[in-house]
């Protein structure tokens, strides 16, 4: 029989908290709990049961060999707000259903086609050269920024959500910012960055649902919104009406569809009412656009979905946009982190002067590109992703399984 993990000690209604209290930071916390209690914890979350590994072996498990156990995540309520009030579209939440399953690891399967790229496929090259240019451009605009401050210091935040910004529109969905949606494009920016630090943030309203009213997040509904909005005007609709086109070039006159982009009907994330209608008339219409051989159109992975509605179990637009919209937030999350690293190579000039050192000697005067093989900046980039991995969203175990022989219920 195996035994549960050793842990602190557990208060009535408060759990184990009374001992994260003593910490700021978290992962303090779980440092001083492998110290004292080894390499598996128990925590007592308030109503949530939390184990916390520390060993490579035990982090492999979960992560790697054991993944599928343990990929899901909690139903925290913020979340939720954010995803539409409906679970299923929330990548964090606990889903048990076997045709999730199904349509998730499809969905996946899509995903990671273009997000992890073969390197002598066109994906890669095309994530290379729009990588490549985006950053040659950043390089120009920080230097003329520079120049036109007296100080000479600018804020590089801003520089790298847009040029990350940029890079994922141009390669996910063929979009490119310009005057006509620069507006737009900022608010949606800014709405996906405010979601990330809330993702990232903690909230006490995560372990004690009752108390979320008054944690003022009632504001989250209008970051989905807002995105929502972008998605479907500046993403969707113009990779549609390329769609109708290709099908009105391929068919004869007297065959052209009778399909009309105004008939789709946007599903809102806010809304938590039955889709099955709505889904069936949206599905219909798209159908019309797609060709006959529709992976002969597929340039992006925004064409990837939108050829796939209707034709996956369960693969509907409105499920279709929410995978598509946590992909192209994906930028956030990139942003913070490049701007992570800055700080770290500022504050190590030894680093950084290697850094400086490799990119001169590998790359030169050319234009740098994936292809070019940075070992020491590649290790850099993993150093500052191990130091500030986010503690705050947990995995969660989908049945009842063990580690190292330590029973999880």
């Amino acid at each position: 029989m195996r035994k549960s993990p050793p842990g602190p000690r557990q208060w009535p209604f408060i759990g184990s908290l009374l001992f994260m209290a003593k910490y700021t930071n978290p992962a303090d916390a779980f440092a001083a709990l492998s110290k004292q209690y080894g390499d598996i914890v128990f925590l007592k979350l308030g109503p949530l049961n939390a184990i916390v590994v520390s060993s490579l072996e035990h982090i492999r498990q979960v992560l790697v060999t054991r993944a599928p156990l343990f990929d899901s995540r909690p139903p925290f309520q913020r979340f939720h707000m954010l995803f539409g009030n409906n679970k299923d579209n929330c990548k964090f939440s606990i889903q048990t259903t076997l045709v999730f399953h199904r349509v998730f690891r499809k969905k996946r399967e899509i995903i990671g086609h273009h997000t992890f790229p073969k390197t002598a496929s066109n994906f890669f090259k095309n994530i290379s050269g729009v990588a490549s240019s985006e950053v040659q451009t950043l390089v120009e605009t920080v230097k003329t920024s520079m120049k036109d401050e007296k100080s000479g210091n600018v804020y590089l935040k801003p520089f790298l959500v847009e040029s990350t910004f940029k890079i994922f529109i141009k390669y996910f969905c063929n979009l490119e910012m310009n005057e006509e949606n620069t507006n737009q494009s900022k608010e949606v920016m800014q709405a996906f960055d405010d979601v990330f630090q809330e993702v990232n943030s903690q909230c006490v309203g995560d372990l004690f649902p009752f108390l979320m009213p008054i944690c003022g997040k009632s504001h989250l509904a209008k970051y989905g919104e807002i995105i929502r909005d972008f998605t479907m005007n500046q993403c969707v609709q113009p990779r549609l009406a390329l769609m109708k086109h290709r099908v009105r070039m391929s068919l004869p006159d007297i065959m052209e569809p009778e399909v009309n982009l105004s008939q789709i009907r946007i599903p809102q994330r806010n809304s938590i009412a039955k889709m099955e209608d709505l889904d069936d008339n949206n599905n219909s219409i798209i159908n019309g656009f797609i060709p006959s051989k529709p992976e002969e159109q597929v340039d992006n992975l925004l064409d990837e979905f939108l050829v796939n509605i209707g034709k996956l179990e369960d693969m509907t637009l409105d499920t279709a946009l929410f995978a598509f919209e946590d992909i192209l937030g994906g930028h956030s999350a990139v942003a913070n982190f490049l701007s992570t690293v800055v700080v770290h190579l500022a504050q190590n000039p030894i680093v950084r002067e290697r850094v400086r050192e490799e990119v001169f000697r590998v790359v030169g005067k050319e234009t740098i590109t994936l292809e070019h093989k940075l070992p020491y900046c590649e290790s850099v980039v993993w150093e500052s992703a191990r130091s500030i991995s986010s503690l705050l969203v947990p995995h969660v175990a989908n049945q009842d399984t063990y580690i190292g022989g330590k029973s999880l219920i």
